[in-house]
Protein backbone atom coordinates (compact mmCIF):
# COMPACT_ATOMS: atom_id res chain seq x y z
CA UNK A 1 0.00 0.00 0.00
CA UNK A 2 1.49 3.43 -1.31
CA UNK A 3 1.37 6.54 1.01
CA UNK A 4 -1.78 7.75 -0.79
CA UNK A 5 -3.23 4.32 -0.41
CA UNK A 6 -2.53 5.25 3.19
CA UNK A 7 -3.98 8.79 3.40
CA UNK A 8 -6.78 7.52 1.77
CA UNK A 9 -7.49 4.99 4.49
CA UNK A 10 -6.96 7.42 7.47
CA UNK A 11 -9.45 10.25 5.55
CA UNK A 12 -11.91 7.46 6.03
CA UNK A 13 -11.34 7.03 9.61
CA UNK A 14 -11.30 10.42 10.40
CA UNK A 15 -14.39 11.76 8.48
CA UNK A 16 -16.33 7.97 10.12
CA UNK A 17 -15.43 9.33 13.50
CA UNK A 18 -16.34 12.96 12.76
CA UNK A 19 -12.98 13.75 13.84
CA UNK A 20 -11.06 17.77 13.21
CA UNK A 21 -8.99 17.07 10.26
CA UNK A 22 -5.06 18.19 10.67
CA UNK A 23 -3.56 18.81 7.71
CA UNK A 24 -0.21 19.37 8.18
CA UNK A 25 0.17 16.98 10.47
CA UNK A 26 -1.04 14.64 7.92
CA UNK A 27 1.27 15.96 5.35
CA UNK A 28 4.23 15.98 7.47
CA UNK A 29 3.04 11.86 8.30
CA UNK A 30 2.70 11.00 4.79
CA UNK A 31 5.26 13.31 3.21
CA UNK A 32 2.56 14.48 1.12
CA UNK A 33 2.00 18.31 0.46
CA UNK A 34 -0.65 20.13 2.43
CA UNK A 35 -2.63 21.00 -0.50
CA UNK A 36 -3.26 17.75 -1.90
CA UNK A 37 -4.03 16.28 1.73
CA UNK A 38 -6.70 19.14 1.67
CA UNK A 39 -7.97 17.85 -1.72
CA UNK A 40 -8.49 14.19 -0.66
CA UNK A 41 -10.23 15.12 2.49
CA UNK A 42 -12.63 17.44 0.54
CA UNK A 43 -12.97 14.32 -2.01
CA UNK A 44 -13.41 11.33 0.35
CA UNK A 45 -10.44 9.90 -0.92
CA UNK A 46 -8.22 9.92 -4.52
CA UNK A 47 -9.98 13.57 -5.94
CA UNK A 48 -11.07 13.09 -10.03
CA UNK A 49 -9.23 14.65 -12.42
CA UNK A 50 -10.85 16.92 -14.35
CA UNK A 51 -11.16 15.86 -18.14
CA UNK A 52 -9.79 18.19 -20.35
CA UNK A 53 -11.89 19.84 -22.95
CA UNK A 54 -11.15 18.19 -25.76
CA UNK A 55 -9.83 20.48 -28.94
CA UNK A 56 -10.60 19.92 -32.68
CA UNK A 57 -8.70 22.40 -35.19
CA UNK A 58 -12.01 22.20 -36.88
CA UNK A 59 -13.88 23.51 -33.79
CA UNK A 60 -13.23 27.32 -35.50
CA UNK A 61 -15.21 26.53 -38.61
CA UNK A 62 -18.11 24.47 -37.01
CA UNK A 63 -20.74 26.76 -38.12
CA UNK A 64 -19.07 27.01 -41.38
CA UNK A 65 -19.92 23.28 -41.99
CA UNK A 66 -23.46 22.99 -40.48
CA UNK A 67 -24.10 25.50 -42.87
CA UNK A 68 -22.56 23.94 -45.77
CA UNK A 69 -23.95 20.46 -44.88
CA UNK A 70 -27.23 21.93 -45.10
CA UNK A 71 -27.09 22.50 -48.84
CA UNK A 72 -28.75 19.05 -50.37
CA UNK A 73 -26.65 16.96 -52.49
CA UNK A 74 -23.63 18.21 -50.87
CA UNK A 75 -20.96 16.06 -49.73
CA UNK A 76 -17.87 15.29 -47.33
CA UNK A 77 -15.49 14.80 -50.18
CA UNK A 78 -16.78 18.31 -51.83
CA UNK A 79 -16.73 19.92 -48.43
CA UNK A 80 -13.24 19.32 -48.04
CA UNK A 81 -11.91 19.73 -51.71
CA UNK A 82 -13.95 23.37 -50.94
CA UNK A 83 -11.04 24.01 -48.03
CA UNK A 84 -8.43 22.81 -49.89
CA UNK A 85 -9.29 25.55 -52.52
CA UNK A 86 -9.79 28.14 -50.18
CA UNK A 87 -7.62 27.98 -47.42
CA UNK A 88 -4.50 26.00 -49.21
CA UNK A 89 -3.12 22.61 -48.84
CA UNK A 90 -0.71 23.89 -45.82
CA UNK A 91 -3.55 26.25 -43.93
CA UNK A 92 -6.17 23.46 -43.59
CA UNK A 93 -7.23 22.57 -40.23
CA UNK A 94 -6.80 18.23 -41.23
CA UNK A 95 -7.23 15.89 -43.52
CA UNK A 96 -10.77 14.39 -45.47
CA UNK A 97 -10.62 11.44 -43.01
CA UNK A 98 -10.21 13.84 -39.55
CA UNK A 99 -13.27 16.40 -40.94
CA UNK A 100 -15.41 13.03 -41.95
CA UNK A 101 -14.42 11.31 -38.46
CA UNK A 102 -15.40 14.93 -36.57
CA UNK A 103 -18.61 15.48 -38.42
CA UNK A 104 -19.18 11.73 -36.88
CA UNK A 105 -18.20 12.99 -33.86
CA UNK A 106 -20.37 16.25 -33.98
CA UNK A 107 -23.34 13.94 -35.34
CA UNK A 108 -24.13 16.79 -38.24
CA UNK A 109 -26.38 15.71 -40.60
CA UNK A 110 -25.72 15.44 -44.16
CA UNK A 111 -28.56 16.56 -46.49
CA UNK A 112 -28.89 14.00 -48.94
CA UNK A 113 -29.99 14.08 -52.74
CA UNK A 114 -32.65 11.01 -54.23
CA UNK A 115 -30.99 8.15 -55.09
CA UNK A 116 -28.82 7.41 -57.87
CA UNK A 117 -29.03 4.36 -60.63
CA UNK A 118 -26.61 2.12 -60.42
CA UNK A 119 -23.99 1.81 -64.08
CA UNK A 120 -21.83 -0.76 -64.79
CA UNK A 121 -18.50 -0.21 -66.30
CA UNK A 122 -17.11 -0.26 -69.64
CA UNK A 123 -13.52 0.37 -70.76
CA UNK A 124 -12.41 1.65 -73.95
CA UNK A 125 -8.96 1.98 -75.97
CA UNK A 126 -6.90 5.21 -75.11
CA UNK A 127 -7.81 7.89 -77.50
CA UNK A 128 -10.66 6.27 -79.02
CA UNK A 129 -13.85 7.87 -76.75
CA UNK A 130 -14.91 10.79 -75.13
CA UNK A 131 -18.40 11.04 -73.47
CA UNK A 132 -20.17 14.32 -72.70
CA UNK A 133 -23.53 15.76 -71.10
CA UNK A 134 -24.78 18.71 -70.35
CA UNK A 135 -25.28 19.31 -66.78
CA UNK A 136 -28.40 21.47 -66.76
CA UNK A 137 -30.12 23.83 -64.08
CA UNK A 138 -27.57 24.63 -61.85
CA UNK A 139 -27.72 27.99 -59.66
CA UNK A 140 -25.16 29.45 -57.68
CA UNK A 141 -26.05 32.59 -55.46
CA UNK A 142 -23.29 35.04 -55.48
CA UNK A 143 -21.76 37.01 -52.06
CA UNK A 144 -24.45 40.20 -53.36
CA UNK A 145 -26.76 37.60 -52.56
CA UNK A 146 -27.85 37.74 -56.49
CA UNK A 147 -28.25 33.89 -57.85
CA UNK A 148 -26.60 33.41 -60.68
CA UNK A 149 -28.56 29.95 -63.68
CA UNK A 150 -26.23 28.28 -65.65
CA UNK A 151 -25.01 24.49 -67.02
CA UNK A 152 -21.75 22.79 -67.36
CA UNK A 153 -20.54 20.73 -70.23
CA UNK A 154 -18.89 18.09 -68.64
CA UNK A 155 -16.59 15.89 -70.92
CA UNK A 156 -14.36 12.45 -69.76
CA UNK A 157 -12.09 10.70 -71.85
CA UNK A 158 -13.08 6.51 -71.82
CA UNK A 159 -9.58 5.40 -71.19
CA UNK A 160 -7.69 7.86 -68.88
CA UNK A 161 -11.10 9.57 -67.23
CA UNK A 162 -9.76 12.66 -68.06
CA UNK A 163 -12.73 15.53 -67.16
CA UNK A 164 -13.02 18.69 -68.46
CA UNK A 165 -16.00 20.95 -67.59
CA UNK A 166 -17.27 24.33 -69.48
CA UNK A 167 -19.46 26.89 -67.93
CA UNK A 168 -22.25 27.41 -70.18
CA UNK A 169 -25.29 29.75 -69.53
CA UNK A 170 -27.14 27.90 -72.20
CA UNK A 171 -27.41 24.63 -73.90
CA UNK A 172 -28.25 25.73 -77.77
CA UNK A 173 -26.88 23.24 -80.91
CA UNK A 174 -24.25 26.58 -81.22
CA UNK A 175 -22.94 26.40 -77.36
CA UNK A 176 -22.18 22.29 -78.10
CA UNK A 177 -20.16 23.29 -80.81
CA UNK A 178 -18.39 26.11 -79.08
CA UNK A 179 -17.73 23.85 -75.61
CA UNK A 180 -16.82 20.39 -77.68
CA UNK A 181 -14.65 22.47 -79.61
CA UNK A 182 -13.16 23.77 -76.22
CA UNK A 183 -12.86 20.51 -74.86
CA UNK A 184 -10.42 19.34 -77.92
CA UNK A 185 -8.69 22.58 -78.08
CA UNK A 186 -8.09 21.95 -73.52
CA UNK A 187 -6.91 17.91 -74.51
CA UNK A 188 -4.58 18.93 -77.54
CA UNK A 189 -6.39 16.61 -79.82
CA UNK A 190 -9.69 14.89 -81.06
CA UNK A 191 -10.65 11.17 -79.95
CA UNK A 192 -11.78 8.87 -83.01
CA UNK A 193 -15.75 9.15 -81.07
CA UNK A 194 -17.92 11.37 -79.22
CA UNK A 195 -21.02 9.46 -77.18
CA UNK A 196 -23.62 11.39 -75.83
CA UNK A 197 -27.71 10.87 -75.06
CA UNK A 198 -30.23 12.42 -77.59
CA UNK A 199 -29.89 15.78 -76.26
CA UNK A 200 -32.17 18.36 -78.24
CA UNK A 201 -28.91 20.33 -79.29
CA UNK A 202 -28.36 17.36 -81.54
CA UNK A 203 -31.13 15.14 -82.09
CA UNK A 204 -34.80 15.30 -83.38
CA UNK A 205 -37.05 11.92 -82.22
CA UNK A 206 -39.89 10.52 -83.34
CA UNK A 207 -41.20 7.62 -81.98
CA UNK A 208 -38.29 5.57 -81.89
CA UNK A 209 -36.41 7.51 -84.89
CA UNK A 210 -33.69 9.81 -84.02
CA UNK A 211 -32.93 12.63 -86.81
CA UNK A 212 -29.48 14.30 -86.48
CA UNK A 213 -29.59 18.18 -87.27
CA UNK A 214 -27.48 19.27 -90.11
CA UNK A 215 -25.51 21.41 -88.47
CA UNK A 216 -24.31 19.09 -86.21
CA UNK A 217 -23.71 16.59 -88.56
CA UNK A 218 -21.17 19.00 -90.35
CA UNK A 219 -19.68 20.17 -87.55
CA UNK A 220 -18.84 16.15 -86.96
CA UNK A 221 -17.77 15.52 -89.79
CA UNK A 222 -15.93 18.37 -90.38
CA UNK A 223 -13.69 17.52 -86.92
CA UNK A 224 -13.35 13.85 -88.31
CA UNK A 225 -15.21 12.42 -85.13
CA UNK A 226 -17.62 10.27 -85.33
CA UNK A 227 -21.02 11.36 -83.35
CA UNK A 228 -22.18 8.43 -81.26
CA UNK A 229 -25.52 8.02 -79.41
CA UNK A 230 -26.68 6.33 -76.39
CA UNK A 231 -30.26 4.22 -76.95
CA UNK A 232 -33.45 6.39 -76.26
CA UNK A 233 -33.68 7.15 -72.82
CA UNK A 234 -30.49 4.78 -71.93
CA UNK A 235 -28.07 7.28 -70.64
CA UNK A 236 -26.40 4.56 -68.61
CA UNK A 237 -24.21 3.42 -71.48
CA UNK A 238 -22.56 7.23 -70.77
CA UNK A 239 -21.11 6.01 -67.43
CA UNK A 240 -18.05 7.19 -66.70
CA UNK A 241 -19.31 10.88 -67.69
CA UNK A 242 -22.81 10.49 -65.41
CA UNK A 243 -20.58 9.62 -62.55
CA UNK A 244 -18.35 12.80 -62.99
CA UNK A 245 -21.63 14.55 -62.62
CA UNK A 246 -20.86 13.95 -58.92
CA UNK A 247 -19.22 17.07 -59.43
CA UNK A 248 -21.33 19.13 -58.37
CA UNK A 249 -21.51 17.86 -54.83
CA UNK A 250 -17.79 19.77 -54.96
CA UNK A 251 -19.40 23.09 -56.51
CA UNK A 252 -22.24 23.52 -53.86
CA UNK A 253 -19.74 24.88 -50.78
CA UNK A 254 -19.17 27.95 -52.94
CA UNK A 255 -22.79 28.78 -52.77
CA UNK A 256 -22.70 32.51 -51.28
CA UNK A 257 -18.62 32.75 -51.93
CA UNK A 258 -18.17 34.09 -55.29
CA UNK A 259 -18.39 37.85 -56.74
CA UNK A 260 -19.70 37.25 -60.44
CA UNK A 261 -20.31 35.02 -62.87
CA UNK A 262 -16.74 35.07 -64.13
CA UNK A 263 -15.47 33.84 -60.94
CA UNK A 264 -18.28 30.95 -61.29
CA UNK A 265 -16.72 30.09 -64.54
CA UNK A 266 -13.51 30.53 -63.15
CA UNK A 267 -14.43 28.03 -60.71
CA UNK A 268 -16.30 25.08 -63.05
CA UNK A 269 -13.55 25.53 -65.95
CA UNK A 270 -10.31 25.70 -63.69
CA UNK A 271 -10.86 24.90 -60.51
CA UNK A 272 -13.26 21.90 -60.41
CA UNK A 273 -11.40 20.51 -63.54
CA UNK A 274 -7.89 20.29 -61.82
CA UNK A 275 -9.56 18.90 -58.84
CA UNK A 276 -11.26 16.14 -60.01
CA UNK A 277 -8.34 15.30 -62.49
CA UNK A 278 -6.32 14.95 -59.39
CA UNK A 279 -8.73 12.81 -57.25
CA UNK A 280 -7.58 9.04 -57.58
CA UNK A 281 -10.46 7.10 -59.43
CA UNK A 282 -11.86 4.32 -57.87
CA UNK A 283 -12.10 2.07 -61.44
CA UNK A 284 -8.54 2.80 -62.48
CA UNK A 285 -6.70 3.59 -59.13
CA UNK A 286 -5.36 6.26 -60.74
CA UNK A 287 -5.77 9.76 -60.73
CA UNK A 288 -6.95 11.02 -64.56
CA UNK A 289 -4.42 13.33 -64.92
CA UNK A 290 -1.88 11.39 -64.78
CA UNK A 291 -2.98 8.17 -67.52
CA UNK A 292 -3.99 11.63 -69.44
CA UNK A 293 -0.67 11.95 -70.27
CA UNK A 294 -0.50 8.41 -71.67
CA UNK A 295 -3.90 8.55 -73.49
CA UNK A 296 -2.83 12.17 -75.05
CA UNK A 297 -0.33 10.09 -77.30
CA UNK A 298 -3.38 8.57 -79.16
CA UNK A 299 -5.33 11.72 -79.59
CA UNK A 300 -5.91 13.10 -83.45
CA UNK A 301 -4.74 16.57 -84.15
CA UNK A 302 -7.69 18.87 -84.37
CA UNK A 303 -8.14 19.45 -87.53
CA UNK A 304 -7.32 23.13 -88.96
CA UNK A 305 -10.80 23.99 -90.63
CA UNK A 306 -12.67 23.47 -87.68
CA UNK A 307 -12.72 26.64 -86.35
CA UNK A 308 -15.71 28.60 -83.72
CA UNK A 309 -16.29 31.27 -87.18
CA UNK A 310 -17.10 28.42 -89.41
CA UNK A 311 -20.06 27.77 -87.22
CA UNK A 312 -20.85 30.77 -85.64
CA UNK A 313 -21.88 33.50 -88.26
CA UNK A 314 -21.34 36.24 -85.94
CA UNK A 315 -17.29 36.47 -84.97
CA UNK A 316 -15.70 39.87 -85.35
CA UNK A 317 -11.90 40.79 -83.93
CA UNK A 318 -11.08 43.76 -81.74
CA UNK A 319 -8.08 45.05 -80.22
CA UNK A 320 -8.57 46.40 -76.64
CA UNK A 321 -8.90 49.72 -76.23
CA UNK A 322 -7.72 52.14 -72.72
CA UNK A 323 -11.50 51.95 -72.21
CA UNK A 324 -11.10 48.14 -71.79
CA UNK A 325 -14.48 48.33 -73.77
CA UNK A 326 -14.45 46.18 -77.17
CA UNK A 327 -17.26 46.95 -79.75
CA UNK A 328 -20.10 44.82 -80.36
CA UNK A 329 -22.87 46.03 -82.71
CA UNK A 330 -21.95 49.45 -81.24
CA UNK A 331 -22.50 48.51 -77.71
CA UNK A 332 -19.05 48.32 -75.23
CA UNK A 333 -18.28 45.01 -73.62
CA UNK A 334 -15.68 44.77 -70.91
CA UNK A 335 -12.57 42.86 -71.01
CA UNK A 336 -9.81 42.60 -68.13
CA UNK A 337 -6.85 45.40 -68.14
CA UNK A 338 -4.26 42.90 -68.87
CA UNK A 339 -5.91 42.68 -72.64
CA UNK A 340 -5.10 46.31 -73.11
CA UNK A 341 -3.81 46.56 -76.68
CA UNK A 342 -4.55 42.42 -77.71
CA UNK A 343 -6.84 41.48 -80.04
CA UNK A 344 -9.59 39.85 -79.16
CA UNK A 345 -12.00 37.44 -80.84
CA UNK A 346 -15.70 37.98 -80.01
CA UNK A 347 -18.42 35.49 -80.98
CA UNK A 348 -22.02 36.03 -80.71
CA UNK A 349 -23.95 32.69 -79.36
CA UNK A 350 -27.65 33.20 -78.54
CA UNK A 351 -27.98 35.78 -76.42
CA UNK A 352 -24.51 36.04 -74.79
CA UNK A 353 -20.99 37.47 -76.07
CA UNK A 354 -17.82 34.68 -75.59
CA UNK A 355 -14.72 37.12 -75.91
CA UNK A 356 -11.46 34.72 -76.62
CA UNK A 357 -7.88 36.07 -76.92
CA UNK A 358 -5.50 34.66 -79.54
CA UNK A 359 -4.56 31.66 -78.15
CA UNK A 360 -8.50 30.62 -78.15
CA UNK A 361 -8.61 30.71 -74.47
CA UNK A 362 -12.21 32.34 -73.20
CA UNK A 363 -11.39 35.54 -71.06
CA UNK A 364 -15.27 36.44 -70.30
CA UNK A 365 -19.00 36.02 -71.19
CA UNK A 366 -21.30 39.01 -71.34
CA UNK A 367 -25.15 39.02 -72.16
CA UNK A 368 -25.92 40.76 -75.20
CA UNK A 369 -27.30 44.30 -74.16
CA UNK A 370 -28.80 46.92 -75.23
CA UNK A 371 -26.75 49.14 -72.76
CA UNK A 372 -24.12 51.61 -74.10
CA UNK A 373 -21.21 50.62 -71.62
CA UNK A 374 -20.88 47.09 -69.86
CA UNK A 375 -18.59 46.43 -67.81
CA UNK A 376 -18.11 43.92 -65.23
CA UNK A 377 -17.64 45.23 -61.91
CA UNK A 378 -14.10 43.33 -60.91
CA UNK A 379 -12.70 44.65 -64.43
CA UNK A 380 -14.20 47.98 -63.60
CA UNK A 381 -12.43 48.20 -60.07
CA UNK A 382 -9.32 46.50 -61.41
CA UNK A 383 -9.01 49.26 -64.38
CA UNK A 384 -8.88 52.24 -61.54
CA UNK A 385 -5.59 53.36 -60.82
CA UNK A 386 -6.42 54.88 -57.48
CA UNK A 387 -3.47 54.73 -54.87
CA UNK A 388 -4.13 55.22 -50.98
CA UNK A 389 -7.75 53.89 -51.12
CA UNK A 390 -8.62 50.77 -49.28
CA UNK A 391 -10.01 48.08 -51.92
CA UNK A 392 -13.66 48.67 -49.94
CA UNK A 393 -12.97 52.28 -50.88
CA UNK A 394 -12.03 51.38 -54.18
CA UNK A 395 -14.85 49.65 -54.98
CA UNK A 396 -17.32 52.09 -53.64
CA UNK A 397 -16.16 54.61 -55.56
CA UNK A 398 -16.35 52.31 -58.90
CA UNK A 399 -20.38 51.87 -57.61
CA UNK A 400 -20.82 55.46 -57.80
CA UNK A 401 -19.15 56.14 -61.21
CA UNK A 402 -21.05 52.93 -62.93
CA UNK A 403 -24.42 54.47 -61.32
CA UNK A 404 -23.48 57.40 -63.11
CA UNK A 405 -22.80 55.44 -66.21
CA UNK A 406 -26.24 53.69 -65.68
CA UNK A 407 -24.87 50.59 -66.52
CA UNK A 408 -25.02 49.06 -63.38
CA UNK A 409 -24.35 45.15 -63.32
CA UNK A 410 -26.54 43.41 -61.16
CA UNK A 411 -24.18 41.86 -58.52
CA UNK A 412 -23.52 46.26 -58.08
CA UNK A 413 -27.39 46.83 -57.88
CA UNK A 414 -27.72 44.03 -55.06
CA UNK A 415 -24.71 46.41 -53.38
CA UNK A 416 -26.90 49.11 -53.51
CA UNK A 417 -29.73 47.93 -52.18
Amino acid sequence: MDKFQKLTSTIRLIKDTNLKPNFSALAKAYGIDRRTVKKYYENGGMPKRKKKKEFSRWDPYLDLINQKLEIPGITIRGLHEFFRETMGDSQIPGTYESLKAYIRKKDIQISRSHGQAAHVHFETPPGQQIQVDWIEGLKLRLKSGETVPFNVYSATLGWSREHVFIYAPSITTDDFIRCTVDVFRKLGGVTKELLTDNMPALVSINGKNRRINTKAAQFFKDLGVELKLCKVRSPQTKGKDESANRFQSWLLPYDGELNDADDIRHLVDEILTRRTNNQINGTTGMPPTALFQKEKEYLKPLPHQVLLDSYLKEHEVRTVPPTLLVSYKGKGYSVPKNYIGKRVHLYACNDNLFIYDNKNELITIHSISNDKKNYHFDHYVNGLNIKGKSENEIREIAKKNLERFDCLLPETKKEKK
